[in-house]
């Protein structure tokens, strides 16, 4: 098997960028390159939002519940903050994150879907969101075929979640 970290889908990026985009500084852009002094951050020491959504963090994996409860910081909305903080909770709201975000593979962006007023600040993302892991393909080819040559085996695979979310 080979890794390949593969980039979020463009669409998605654009999407979280432009929900984080008023919360950024006067004056700066989510192209402008900033420098952090995170210790443990898989992104790079001088990155810029948009870079470091598309290479460095997972906007694909489902968010924990400490996500959520830190999202629920940042809805405008009441109500909205109130169901995140349920799903976030140990007790009653466990069963139901389970069902919602766990058993449909709910993704990050996808949860910013169903929270419209849900604005977290670009920073807090920066130290929220988890690094983007690799894809493992198994390897197709034979080194009889090509010494320098590569094969992976893949399949697309598109499917609709049980909330209507269609995914490719």
């Amino acid at each position: 098997a080979v890794g390949i970290r593969c980039s979020n889908p463009e669409n998605w990026v654009e999407f979280v960028v432009e929900r984080v985009k008023g919360t950024l500084p006067l004056n700066v852009g989510p192209e402008t390159p900033f420098v952090h002094s995170l210790t443990s951050s898989p992104i790079p020491k001088l990155c810029n939002v948009t870079e470091a959504l598309t290479f460095h963090l997972d906007l694909q994996s489902s968010p924990k519940k400490q996500v959520l409860r830190a999202l629920a910081e940042h809805c405008e909305d009441d109500n909205e903050r109130e169901k995140l903080m349920f799903l976030s909770s140990r007790t009653v709201g466990s069963k139901i994150y389970e069902k919602f975000v766990l058993s449909q593979g709910l993704t990050f962006v996808e949860l910013l879907h169903f929270f419209p007023s849900c604005k977290p600040p670009a920073e807090r993302l920066l130290t929220l969101l988890p690094r983007l892991p690799p894809r493992f393909y198994s390897v197709a080819s034979s080194q009889l075929a090509g010494k320098n040559r590569l094969s992976i085996a893949f399949s697309v695979v598109s499917n609709v979640s049980e909330s209507g979310i269609r995914r490719n």
